[in-house]
């Protein structure tokens, strides 16, 4: 999934959760930094009643507090992002092999 965002294939993932995005608070801001950080925009939609996320309507400017907030806790380690990120992409260049 994350390559197909990568490769500009994908413009918008829809799930039911945020829980369906990643496993854990951790990579949920990698992957929503990995994502928002990318050259194409993509949107994320989920029918979560309690954190419901919808960055197309982008009320209250959700897109850029959910980026901020992501940026923000990369910011405490950024090594286990990079980390993270060489994981992701030696997976993609795996991928292409």
């Amino acid at each position: 999934l994350l390559r197909d965002c990568a490769t500009n294939k994908i413009d918008c993932i829809a799930t039911q959760t945020k829980a369906y995005l990643a496993a854990n608070t951790e990579e949920f801001f990698f992957v929503l930094f990995f994502l928002f950080s990318l050259p194409n925009r993509i949107d994320i939609i989920t029918e979560d009643a309690d954190y419901n996320i919808n960055t197309i309507e982008n009320k209250e400017s959700q897109r850029e507090a959910l980026f901020a907030a992501a940026q923000k806790y990369i910011s405490v380690e950024p090594a286990r992002y990079q980390e993270w990120l060489k994981a992701i992409n030696d997976k993609m260049e795996s991928l292409n092999d």
